[in-house]
């Protein structure tokens, strides 16, 4: 403000010189070529360009504040839109990881129980494998174990037994639920 009244004050002084018009024009060039001559602290400043800005100038090279709440309200959609599938898949890849694994240790456990039964006198005593950390991951599932016998000969002896292996996990969901039919050895079902 103070400048403009500066230099309107300079121009009016020309105007009342009875100087020839090109030496008011040349005095008037070497006022404001001083004035405006870049001095060392200002020497990023320019004097020449107005220093007011209207809300339409993109010229600043910045974003107003609604663009970037705009762009953060954009940003977040996008990133929870990919973020919870993602999630999703990651907790049914633990279920489905569980749910082989709990498979494969109940399968494990059904193929000990009948490599322990291969004598006849060792399947007759009817005793079962005790379930240990070998069978539950170290206490990861939890697992019961029932037998049946399913058919007798005239003798009374159990002729096929049943063993029935279940696993679910701390939700009490069941990951695992497998039986198997075992033949008493070197007997016929005739």
């Amino acid at each position: 403000m103070f400048l403009a009244l500066l230099i309107n004050k300079i121009k009016n002084m020309n105007k009342q010189m009875p100087a020839d018009k090109k030496l008011a024009g040349l005095q008037e060039q070497a006022i404001l070529d001083y004035l405006f001559e870049p001095k060392e602290e200002f020497s990023d400043f320019n004097f020449r360009q107005p220093m007011r800005r209207t809300l339409t100038d993109k010229k600043s090279g910045g974003y107003t504040l609604l663009e970037v709440m705009i762009a953060i309200v954009f940003f977040g959609v996008v990133v929870l839109g990919l973020g919870l599938p993602v999630t999703e898949s990651l907790n049914l890849s633990s279920e489905d990881q569980n749910i082989v694994s709990a498979n494969n240790l109940a399968r494990v456990y059904l193929k000990d129980v009948e490599l322990s039964w291969l004598k006849q006198s060792d399947y007759d005593g009817g005793e079962i494998l005790q379930i240990s950390d070998k069978y539950t991951k170290n206490g990861y599932f939890d697992v019961n174990v029932n037998t049946d016998n399913i058919a007798f000969n005239d003798d009374g002896n159990v002729l096929v037994r049943r063993v029935n292996i279940k696993y679910t996990n701390d939700s009490g969901t069941c990951l695992a639920d497998i039986f198997l039919d075992y033949n008493r050895p070197g007997s016929s079902l005739e």
